[in-house]
């Protein structure tokens, strides 16, 4: 069966988190990288405890609650304008450069597209208002409406269920490889956004489908596979 439906994770796929490290870097000077690798660390990891324990959490609290393990951590105390400006700093972020482009020759393609997040929906929405894209999407899957996080089975499930596509019509679309390897292990498919040429995929004798740079890469691979598109040329 073709692949039809379309699912982009937000945070760093859609969404260039580099931004916010340049925030950090004028509040925290050298410090800057250290403290956003571990923000970010922790806020995954939070998100993968609560979900064990069966003690959802909204994701703006796990932001918060990174935060301020990093403060304790690095032994920071900053003023209360200083952590406004860190925290802001992921709220406003702009969609990498080629996304757009790449988002309307999709969609001109027949594809069905959604943004899949941890996140709320209003802050997906805003993301997504913002950067003039969501002209773009069918639909956001928000898990946070379910109280789901990736990379639960049920979260891909309910993917399914909102776009009402089939299984094998759906690819996600990630710079995560948690996130892909959660969609693997629920038999989707997993398209690598590899932004990073050092990123590594974690070795659990699983490889995605498809490894790209970017969304222009991502484009030109589906038009390499024709018959993803034979369908709707012949409607």
């Amino acid at each position: 069966m073709k692949v039809k439906t379309l699912a982009f994770d937000v945070l760093g796929t859609l969404a260039n988190t580099s931004q916010a490290g340049c925030v950090a870097g004028r509040v925290l000077g050298d410090l800057a990288a250290d403290f956003m690798k571990l923000w970010k660390q922790k806020h995954v990891e939070y998100a993968f405890r609560a979900a064990l324990m069966d003690q959802y959490q909204p994701q703006a609290l796990r932001h918060q609650q990174a935060f301020d393990y990093c403060l304790r951590y690095f032994h920071l105390s900053l003023s209360s304008g200083e952590q406004r400006q860190l925290l802001a700093a992921g709220k406003e972020l702009s969609a990498f450069p080629e996304v757009k482009g790449a988002l309307k020759k999709l969609k001109a393609a027949g594809f069905q597209i959604f943004a899949f997040s941890n996140s709320a929906a209003p802050s997906i929405a805003h993301f997504l208002a913002q950067n003039h894209l969501a002209a773009y999407f069918d639909g956001i899957v928000s898990l946070d409406e379910v109280q789901l996080t990736k990379p639960q089975p049920a979260a891909y499930q309910y993917l399914l269920q909102q776009s009402g596509a089939e299984l094998e019509e759906v690819a996600l679309i990630s710079s995560n490889p948690f996130d892909l390897i959660g969609a693997q292990s629920s038999g989707l498919s997993a398209y690598w956004v590899r932004r990073d040429a050092g990123e590594i995929f974690d070795p659990w004798g699983l490889e995605p489908d498809v490894v790209v740079e970017d969304f222009e890469r991502l484009y030109t691979f589906l038009c390499s596979r024709s018959e993803y598109f034979d369908e709707n040329e012949a409607g």
